[in-house]
């Protein structure tokens, strides 16, 4: 997350840490390692700008993301 002031950053790990505990638990979590897997489902969610809108911590602030 370079160029992320440090507001910003603290921001998207409390978000990831939300979305983490509320849909990674650890026994999912060693059942998906377990099983080689990763569901796309899950990838979806950290995407969705609804639920987690991960993609924007990459896209370009003139995209209307966050620039990191």
């Amino acid at each position: 997350m370079v160029g992320l002031d440090s507001d910003t950053r603290e921001m998207i790990l409390e978000s990831l840490n939300d979305f983490a505990a509320r849909h990674l638990p650890f026994d999912y979590l060693l059942e998906l390692d377990k099983n080689g897997e990763f569901p796309e489902e899950i990838l979806r969610k950290m995407y969705d700008p609804e639920i987690l809108g991960l993609h924007l911590v990459l896209m370009p602030e003139e995209y209307g993301g966050f620039g990191g």
